[in-house]
């Protein structure tokens, strides 16, 4: 009986799995966009439901402009990562604990509008109730790899 035997040439072998222009590296870029896009839809921004007492959404869509992909080929691995770049994507991740807002300059005073008075308000520090954490990057990413049918 005849042997068969497989010869992956190496080259080829590096361009097909271990390149982001590749087969793998393609695939993993597809993937990549669709976790991002489904990310940026669960992020908080203008237009969607707050997560606030007030009911008025502040979200001014920097937060999910933010987010982005990278896809690398390093130490012989694809990897593609998604994240925001914005600044506050900490805050809105993790949550904050209950804490004091003081104005920026001492002897200053805090200016809100009261929009259950109608009116503009001066404090000279506020007790914020803390915030809850939002795992928008988690629900992105089980979201965009259904997509691909990965679990």
């Amino acid at each position: 009986m005849a042997d068969v035997v497989l010869v992956i040439h190496p080259h080829a072998y590096e361009a097909a799995f271990k390149s982001r222009t590749g087969m793998v590296g393609k695939y993993i870029t597809e993937v990549a966009k669709d976790v991002e896009a489904a990310t940026r839809f669960e992020a908080p921004g203008p237009g969607k439901p707050p997560r606030n007492r007030t009911g008025i959404s502040y979200g001014k869509g920097q937060l999910q402009l933010s987010i982005t992909h990278d896809v690398d080929a390093l130490a012989g691995d694809v990897e593609a990562v998604v994240y925001p770049k914005a600044e506050h994507a900490k805050y809105v991740l993790f949550g904050t604990a209950p804490h004091v807002i003081k104005p920026r300059k001492p002897g200053g005073v805090l200016r809100f509008w009261w929009w259950k008075k109608a009116r503009w308000a001066m404090f000279r520090h506020v007790n914020h109730p803390g915030t809850a954490a939002n795992q928008f990057l988690e629900r992105g990413l089980r979201k965009g790899c259904a997509v691909h049918g990965i679990v």
